[in-house]
């Protein structure tokens, strides 16, 4: 069946394997379900401000080139939809989300422009060049979940994503400026070759995760929260881990410059190999690795706990055989 040229003021009907072509929703209200359906060059725009596309399911449709404007969805799923058409891109402007399912798509070339979402859950979604732009106003997010997810490849600025729920979710070869994710929980979350800059972990709990190779530049690390992370490799600077609970994790490999590690608590880490420029902090972890650690310039109290194989460079510090190198020390951490 076949819809083409036609306007619809409300629905509520079931759809089924429907093709709609050049099809305009100025819904007032509408609550249907749409299955297997395709939707060519739509409109879905509201008229007024106070109409809503509410209690619809979308499942398996294709919405290639059409366009959300200035929309209200409300308790809204959409599930196993692909837009894959590099030629038809679908926009969402304007358009708010609350209580919305994301669930098994594959966005593909398309933006989330100037929208705001509120308890909206995206499971399962891969998201690839569809971009979440700002305009005029920023992208608001409150209370959301990523699960499943992957969000490769892009460039975020000026995200707030604050008080989410992050699992299995990747940021891999993306750049993330001026993005917060403060009071929020990161589980097994991957920054893999990303680069972040002028970032908030404020207040994060973060297990297995991983920043593996990125650079991390102007970035707090405060209050928080990490269990079994992997930090090697990094390039980082002016970078705060300040209050921080963080055990098991590793710097392997890392170049660290101006970094402050104060009023936490640290054990079983490993800074191997690292490069550690102008640290600052308070103690050293506890059972932690400091093989062939570089340290320059630094300020670190209970100095007396780095063992014999870190590499301290006596120019820069002034050490003495009571500071450094104390066997039975170096024995038990």
């Amino acid at each position: 069946m076949k819809i083409k040229n036609k306007i619809f003021d409300k629905i509520e009907e079931t759809f089924k394997d429907v093709e709609f072509e050049d099809v305009e929703f100025n819904i007032e209200y509408l609550n249907s379900y749409f299955e297997n359906c395709k939707f060519i060059n739509c409109k879905f725009n509201s008229k007024f401000n106070s109409d809503i596309i509410k209690d619809v399911h979308f499942i398996g449709c294709d919405f290639s080139g059409s366009e959300f404007k200035n929309s209200y969805f409300l308790n809204v799923k959409f599930e196993d939809m692909e837009m894959d058409n590099f030629f038809n891109v679908i926009t969402f402007q304007k358009t708010t989300f609350k209580n919305i399912t994301f669930k098994d798509n594959k966005l593909l070339t398309g933006s989330f422009n100037e929208c705001e979402f509120e308890n909206v859950k995206f499971e399962n979604i891969e998201f690839i060049k569809f971009t979440f732009y700002k305009t005029n106003s920023d992208i608001k997010f409150k209370n959301c979940k990523f699960i499943k997810t992957s969000l490769k490849e892009m460039e975020l600025k000026n995200h707030d994503f604050s008080n989410f729920y992050f699992e299995v979710v990747s940021f891999d070869n993306s750049t993330l400026e001026n993005c917060i994710f403060d009071n929020s929980t990161l589980k097994i979350v991957s920054f893999l070759d990303t680069t972040l800059i002028n970032c908030s972990f404020f207040n994060v709990v973060s297990q297995s995760s991983t920043f593996e190779n990125s650079n991390i530049k102007n970035t707090n690390f405060i209050h928080s929260i990490f269990e079994r992370n992997d930090f090697s490799g990094i390039k980082g600077e002016n970078i705060g881990f300040e209050n921080v609970n963080i055990n098991y994790s590793m710097f392997v490999n890392s170049v660290l410059n101006n970094i402050k590690f104060q009023d936490n608590s640290m054990d079983n880490l490993d800074f191997s190999y690292a490069i550690l420029e102008n640290i600052k902090s308070d103690k050293i972890p506890k059972n932690s690795n400091f093989h062939k650690t570089q340290f320059y310039e630094s300020d670190i109290d209970d100095r007396y706990y780095i063992p014999n194989e870190a590499l301290i460079r006596a120019e820069d510090w002034e050490v003495d055989d009571e500071l450094v190198g104390l066997k039975e020390e170096n024995e038990k951490y």
